[in-house]
């Protein structure tokens, strides 16, 4: 059983998905669609979409329902990631020598269009919640605004305000998409929400780890030690009830953190 791999067909089906909005309707220029797709293939090697993918067919999701839904995670964490780094000066790196208008353009345009795709997934799924996607999504994107505003001004910045953020961005973005993954597989969302909030917070605490980032390395290390040591207890208790597919997914992560 793959779950944490790249699935090659939903950045197909994303990439099949917009040539056809830019050939058949105005709401997509080739300009825009070079720099938004220079934004998804940026996140290609991170992105959780294909892990949403097999997680959808894992629950019994059909095969349409699981590309379409997975597509929807790629769009929105590319929009997530496109903030982040237009907040800290780092979209030139794959966008070019773009100016800032042009960036915050596209990553407007992006989110747009992510409004545009849940619509889609709503009319397949039909599901009890289905009218709410679109809702939730922005709901989100609220939230995780609001923590990385917290971020940004770091004022005051311990390891009480890391957790708030880390939660308030990774941990709300990973459980919107196990909560999609559920929903289109129309199985019970509550308890994957709770371990995709887990598993979000936790990922945020081991790729900083990994990096080294500032936002990490100036607090206090058995603060640090501390806070990992309770977020893998809380991710393998909500994993252990939903079987193997979620405790292999939080098992490859507190691997990380080691």
């Amino acid at each position: 059983m793959h779950t944490n791999r790249n699935t090659p067909a939903v950045g197909l089906e994303t990439r099949r998905w917009l040539y056809k909005k830019a050939r058949e309707e105005d709401v997509l220029d080739l300009g825009s669609l070079t720099l938004i797709e220079k934004s998804i293939a940026k996140c290609a090697r991170v992105s959780p979409a294909g892990m949403v993918h097999d997680l959808a067919i894992h629950l019994g999701a059909p095969s349409e329902t699981a590309l379409l839904t997975a597509s929807v995670v790629e769009m929105f964490y590319a929009v997530c990631s496109l903030t982040d780094d237009i907040q800290d000066g780092d979209a030139t790196a794959y966008l070019g020598d773009v100016p800032l208008p042009l960036q915050i353009n596209a990553l407007t345009h992006l989110l747009c269009l992510v409004a545009v795709r849940c619509q889609d997934l709503e009319a397949l799924i039909k599901s009890r919640r289905s009218s709410e996607i679109v809702t939730e999504v922005y709901r989100v994107g609220a939230t995780m605004l609001t923590g990385q505003r917290v971020e940004i001004e770091r004022s005051p910045w311990k390891i009480e305000q890391y957790e708030r953020v880390a939660r308030m961005s990774a941990g709300v973005q990973y459980g919107l998409y196990f909560q999609l993954a559920a929903e289109c597989a129309e199985a019970e969302e509550v308890a994957w929400i709770d371990f995709g909030r887990a598993f979000g917070t936790l990922l945020q605490l081991a790729s900083d780890m990994e990096s080294e980032d500032l936002r990490l390395t100036v607090l206090d290390k058995n603060d640090t030690v501390f806070l990992k040591d309770g977020l893998i207890r809380e991710l393998r208790d909500v994993a252990a009830p939903l079987g193997d597919f979620a405790v292999l997914l939080a098992e490859g992560l507190v691997r990380r953190c080691r």
